[in-house]
């Protein structure tokens, strides 16, 4: 309601300008041709508009699907808006208390002239009534219930009331001033009794209340007391035939007030002199009542005012934004947001958007199979490097180790970065989906991800819409002179250029009638080959708004190579810039998506036919082939084609860390083993017999781990426990912290930014943002935030409760291994050349990791024979 509120008081800045301003024209043009109720009747319908603007607004932003961003061109940001409208609303709020606490107290002078006051003469009763007669013949029964009453708070005759009105006297008037004065001045009293001016100037005293703050508002009101003014004086004419002892009780009593109150309907509002003028010379032209020239100024400043809010409001949602998106609130991601909606007018923006608009969603594929046949859900087991696996063998369809946000991403097609919303577990609990698929014909991508839907929908209840998501993504534009030839047709592509040969410039493409949506296709593409790989993770999308295409080249150096080349290496962000006169940015763009209204954490139950039909895969090799090695460079396990595993020079030890997922950590979580299983090496050959399918089939890292335990039990005869011991580990703690408390709303998660941080393109330097992170779980994922770094176990002593907003930037750990070896140190530590190890930077914002022991989990070995059974 705020946002939608403070967009609508914003949106009335140029809204009301805009209905002034006609007003202004029209009341100009017809000056001579209306009569003053016509011209009441124009500034009546006008103030109605000024009021029925921010409504029509308001509502109209009810539907949109969109989220607040920075408009092209203009400095302000979602996160900005989010800070700027509440406060906006606020000081809206407190000025309508204000003015409200006013009317408040004329209604209750009111009442007080009501209590305190006393009727006047039975003769002065009469003379009311014969002087309504007079000026409403029409209405007799209504004039006859109108009353004269005598008070010392009045210095002018005032109307008040609606049902019982009453013209209230000051104590001289009616003995003081000639009778024909007295007479006239009640005469117009009765007009706006007769008129029912009393109610409507509640309804413009309430107006200007709610729309204070625009001094428009306050210009078309003013006209209409004047013109309301006019219209009695021509009632009091046509009454009395007699417009010069009019203008002299005018002028009489003008010269005996003392002051106004301002809220009450009274024979002294408008113009007098204009006023009386009107009445002395009817011919005589209306008075120049337009704006002066500070008021057209400050009309002027506010149309150029709203008309930023719009552009900012309904342009392309292209923004810059130094953290990532806030997800929508998980009670608030199923309602639609005001934010990006399409304005009843645009004053300045129009075309611009029509040109621009964001895609438009992506209609649904055609599917004929939307539901798999079986499918075991279950939570994953823990591991040291959770990820997502996706296999699709021999009739399973299997994702393994995946987040909800992996699941919903995988079943709608889509980067997780578009999906929006939903609980914070979203990003934290992992599941294993095995699922039974039709084998012949095999399912298409389109059925697969139908089919995922379908059990999405009912094992976890998952509701979703869809609409515009604002995402990271680099965006692709075009500098002040492209350096791009025109093409003239011919095929279109890019391709590696065979002749440019570089160890530095490893990469060096050439591109023939290319459209820049093609070439932004092209990078994206590319991001998967090692000799690029910058923008890995994010879309690329195109706003240089080049059309047709263009022929052009670059050379750049991959990511991988970008410590070795040093000083002559070129980031493809600066090959584009230098070379083509492009730039690649990491922004955040509003994209089609998938916004998560809810979803259960806990999936619906597997059903009997589970075991049946998804038998489980084999855990244990067929034959193995052990043999002592004298290979001093071992290999990493992994199958191979046919299910086979071979491993060279490998020592007993590396085989039972990665049996046990501790291959990424230092040794001392496995304990107590002899001295021989870190000298003696071993050729391995094992076979898996594949199951019913392809020789593909065995491919998972967990089923190797799996079959890696079976083997290193039953031929080496190991035997192992689990048991607490103080063992090294990495301790965070926290000293002047730089960081800023989150949002509870946004979804824990920490993840690589894709914007490139300042600093030599030697130092490979990479940004780590993390969101409504806690430390404990900042310290639990070290090892895969840090790539490398973490080589122990981390805890969390920090003592700061809560998520945090932070970011981290440093360079990667080959990069500083690298630094090191060049220069015969040992350890990271900082470079003049930019290179700066992750526990450093991590210090920069207060955050620190030191060695310490601290009772753990760790594996104890009771038994291992040096000799393997035989073969």
């Amino acid at each position: 309601m705020i946002p939608r509120l403070g967009w609508t008081l914003l949106h009335f800045l140029w809204q009301g300008t805009a209905i002034a301003l006609v007003y202004a024209v029209l009341r100009r043009v017809f000056a001579g041709a209306l009569s003053p109720r016509g011209h009441y009747a124009l500034s009546c319908t006008t103030l109605a508009l000024m009021a029925t603007a921010p409504l029509l607004t308001f509502f109209a932003l009810s539907g949109s699907g969109g989220i607040p961003s920075r408009g092209e061109g203009w400095n302000i940001s979602s996160a900005q808006a989010s800070h700027i409208l509440p406060v906006l609303v606020f000081l809206w709020m407190a000025g309508v208390a204000v003015f409200s606490v006013r009317l408040f107290g004329a209604w209750r002078f009111t009442q007080r002239l009501r209590s305190i006051s006393h009727p006047a003469s039975a003769e002065w009763q009469q003379r009311l009534q014969e002087i309504g007669l007079r000026v409403a013949p029409a209405y007799p029964a209504h004039i006859r219930r109108v009353r004269v009453m005598i008070s010392s708070l009045v210095d002018a005759p005032t109307v008040i009331g609606w049902l019982r009105p009453v013209i209230m006297s000051p104590v001289a008037f009616l003995s003081e001033l000639p009778v024909s004065y007295v007479e006239a001045l009640l005469a117009h009293e009765l007009a706006h009794i007769r008129r029912h001016d009393y109610i409507a100037s509640i309804v413009q005293n309430i107006i200007e209340t709610v729309l204070f703050y625009h001094p428009a508002v306050w210009w078309i009101s003013g006209q209409i007391r004047a013109e309301r003014e006019l219209c009695c004086d021509d009632l009091v004419v046509a009454a009395t035939s007699d417009a010069v002892t009019y203008a002299r009780a005018l002028t009489s009593l003008e010269s005996r007030q003392v002051a106004r109150t301002g809220l009450q309907l009274a024979a002294n509002g408008g113009m007098l002199l204009a006023r009386i003028r009107r009445l002395l010379e009817p011919a005589s032209a209306r008075p120049n009542d337009l704006p002066g020239v500070a008021s057209a100024w400050a009309m002027l400043l506010l149309w150029v005012l709203g008309a930023g809010v719009t552009a900012v409001h309904g342009a392309p949602k292209v923004t810059t934004q130094k953290y990532a998106p806030v997800a929508a609130p998980p009670d608030m991601a199923s309602k639609p947001s005001p934010y990006s909606e399409p304005l009843l007018f645009d004053p300045v923006f129009r075309v611009q958007k029509a040109q621009n608009q964001p895609p438009a969603l992506p209609a649904p594929p055609a599917v004929s199979r939307i539901a798999f046949e079986v499918a075991d859900v279950h939570a994953s087991a823990h591991s040291e490097n959770p990820s997502l696996r996706v296999f699709n063998r021999n009739g399973r369809y299997e994702l393994l180790g995946a987040t909800m946000v992996d699941l919903i991403s995988t079943a709608y097609g889509i980067p997780s970065t578009a999906v929006a919303g939903g609980p914070n577990w979203m990003e934290r609990d992992r599941f294993d989906v095995i699922a039974k698929v039709p084998a012949d014909p095999a399912p298409s991508p389109e059925e697969l991800r139908a089919m995922l839907q379908t059990l999405l929908r009912g094992r976890f209840g998952l509701v979703t819409h869809s609409g515009l998501v604002p995402r990271p993504a680099y965006v692709l534009t075009a500098g002040k002179s492209p350096r791009l030839k025109k093409a003239n047709g011919g095929d279109s592509g890019c391709e590696n250029d065979p002749t440019d040969i570089s160890p530095i410039f490893n990469g060096a493409y050439l591109c023939r009638n290319v459209t820049m949506a093609a070439f932004a296709e092209f990078l994206q593409k590319s991001q998967s080959s090692p000799i690029l790989g910058y923008a890995r993770g994010f879309e690329i999308v195109d706003k240089t708004g080049l059309q047709a295409g263009w022929d052009f080249g670059f050379r750049v150096t991959g990511r991988g190579l970008i410590a070795r080349a040093g000083a002559d290496a070129i980031t493809l962000f600066d090959a584009l810039d230098k070379q083509l006169g492009l730039r690649l940015e990491w922004n955040t763009v509003s994209l089609p998506g998938t916004l998560v209204d809810s979803v259960n954490e806990k999936p619906g139950p597997n059903t009997a036919a589970v075991s049946e039909k998804l038998p489980p895969l084999p855990h244990k090799f067929d034959v193995v082939d052990i043999k002592l090695s004298q290979d001093d460079k071992p290999s990493a396990p992994r199958f191979t084609a046919g299910g086979r595993m071979t491993v060279r020079g490998v020592a007993l030890i590396a085989l039972i860390q990665h049996a046990w997922g501790l291959d990424n950590y230092d040794n001392d979580l496995i304990v107590d083993g002899p001295k021989w299983l870190t000298t003696e090496r071993f050729d391995i050959v094992a076979q898996a017999e594949p199951p019913e399918g392809p020789s593909s089939a065995l491919k998972d890292d967990d089923t190797l781990r799996e079959m890696l335990r079976e083997m290193l039990i039953d031929r080496f005869a190991l035997r192992m426990h689990s048991e607490v011991r103080p063992v090294d580990v990495l301790v965070l703690t926290a000293d002047q912290t730089k960081l800023t408390k989150a949002d509870t709303s946004e979804r824990s998660k920490c993840f690589y930014s894709g914007a490139t941080p300042p600093g030599p393109a030697s130092a490979g330097l990479r940004t780590v943002i993390c969101q409504n992170t806690s430390m404990a779980q900042f310290a639990t994922g070290l090892h895969e935030i840090t790539s490398g770094y973490a080589k122990r176990p981390a805890v969390d002593e920090s003592g700061l409760d809560g998520g945090w907003d932070f970011s981290v930037t440093f360079s990667p750990v080959g990069v500083v291994t690298a630094m090191n070896q060049q220069r015969g140190e040992v350890g990271a530590a900082s470079d003049p050349s930019g290179v700066v190890s992750f526990f450093e930077a991590l210090e920069k914002i207060g955050l620190k990791f030191t060695t310490q022991k601290r009772p753990t989990s760790v594996w104890v070995i009771d038994h291992v024979e040096q000799q393997p059974d035989a073969n």
